[in-house]
């Protein structure tokens, strides 16, 4: 929900404002990291998620597709800075 009130403020469409989300999320994570912090969970998706349009699903959807594709390529970079990433559910 955050996501899309940041993108109804400033006019964006939800899927710019998921992609905004996304590279926060990218921001802090590099903060984590810069804090030595050591572990860090990311709730991403609710099942309440899916009672929204199909067009907004699918958009998330796509996105999550994208973004974890994007990890897998660039894993070796991760695992070099000891990286792990979990996908539950």
């Amino acid at each position: 929900d955050g996501n899309r009130r940041f993108a109804e403020r400033r006019g964006l469409t939800r899927r710019e404002g998921h992609s905004a989300g996304y590279a926060k999320l990218v921001e802090m994570l590099g903060w984590c990291s810069d804090l030595g912090v050591r572990h860090v969970s990311v709730y991403a998706f609710s099942i309440e998620n899916f009672k929204r349009s199909v067009e907004e699903v699918d958009a998330l959807m796509g996105l999550a597709e994208q973004k974890l594709g994007r990890l897998l390529e660039e894993a070796p970079a991760a695992r070099e800075r000891r990286v792990c990433v979990r996908v539950i559910g």
